[in-house]
């Protein structure tokens, strides 16, 4: 196995050998149901990344170069908004929600929806940009047909040449991050807050809804965007942690390891169930009414040595 695993070090990436590994080890422990016999075969390395962040003059300087007015609109949509790739790339004109300011971003990831909220800049760019192109369903169509093609595109900017660009671009700028577009976005696709409680965004000012931690009740609240944004990343778990309550069999999409896990230790849960019995109510001697348990007093124990009291000590408080 080590000279296997050597050959497939040499011609696929860490992925693909863990895929085996882990592989061959469940062989071993469920199927077999034997001892994993080399856990010191081979250890994936344990490698940890800090994300290359553009400050706000870098991003300044990789819109003023871009020439080509779609993709200089686009990156600057993109980076506004804290969107993905695909996801800018997708934007339609029916996504833009200018009376509420925010937009619908539509088959995100996971295929979750998401609401984030619309700067007037970008509005105002986006604007701009329709007026040219006047496509009726895309935001950024296809370009091979030109200006005239552009209104009668069916189908968005090539991906390709979305990341072409942006790396010509950023290597004139004399930016040497190597992602130019990662942004810190609003992450309400994070749990941290709902879509709903973001009310509006204008003049660099955010309004939202938030609930009292006392009272209970929603306030409403407005910030500056950098203040919201730092209010967000305090709640936002760093790399490489996550929530107790999405892990293991706590998480949503659990089914499937739950179900191959029953599979493995032969559990049926429909005769689990059937083991729990429901407890008969209690009934009042004098009138037959049903009765609740409202507390159980049971006497301090008993020194060792000494008799245990009769069952009909311990003393039961019912109410009818």
């Amino acid at each position: 196995m080590t000279d296997y695993f050597i050959d497939l070090l040499a011609s696929h990436s860490w992925s693909s050998v863990k895929l085996d590994l882990y592989g061959l080890k469940f062989y071993y422990t469920h199927v077999l149901r034997k001892p994993w016999v080399a856990p010191n075969l081979i250890k994936p390395p344990k490698a940890q990344s800090l994300p290359d962040i553009v400050t706000v003059e870098g991003a300044q300087r990789l819109f003023l170069c871009t020439r080509t007015l779609s993709y200089s609109v686009f990156f600057f949509t993109v980076y506004s908004l804290g969107l993905r790739l695909g996801e800018g790339l997708r934007l339609q004109v029916g996504d833009i929600d200018t009376e509420r300011q925010r937009v619908h971003i539509r088959d995100a990831k996971g295929n979750k929806d998401r609401l984030v909220p619309l700067p007037a800049a970008t509005l105002d760019g986006l604007r701009r940009f329709w007026q040219v192109h006047r496509n009726p369903v895309l935001r950024f169509p296809h370009r091979h047909g030109g200006l005239n093609g552009a209104g009668r595109a069916t189908t968005p900017l090539d991906r390709g040449g979305v990341q072409t660009t942006l790396r010509k671009v950023a290597e004139d700028c004399g930016l040497k991050k190597r992602s130019a577009l990662t942004v810190c976005g609003i992450a309400t696709h994070k749990g941290v807050i709902q879509e709903k409680d973001i009310v509006a965004c204008r003049n660099g000012q955010i309004s939202f809804r938030y609930q009292d931690s006392k009272t209970r009740q929603m306030r409403p609240r407005t910030l500056p965007g950098t203040q919201f944004l730092w209010l967000i990343l305090r709640h936002v778990l760093p790399k490489g942690f996550r929530r107790a309550r999405n892990f293991g069999f706590l998480h949503p999409n659990s089914t499937r390891l739950i179900g191959l896990l029953q599979y493995l230790l032969g559990v049926n849960p429909n005769k689990a169930l059937a083991w729990l019995r429901i407890r008969p109510s209690l009934k009042c001697r004098c009138c037959g009414g049903a009765m609740s348990i409202i507390r159980t007093r049971i006497p301090p124990p008993f020194a060792t040595g000494t008799q245990s009291p009769p069952a009909n000590q311990v003393q039961m408080e019912q109410v009818m």
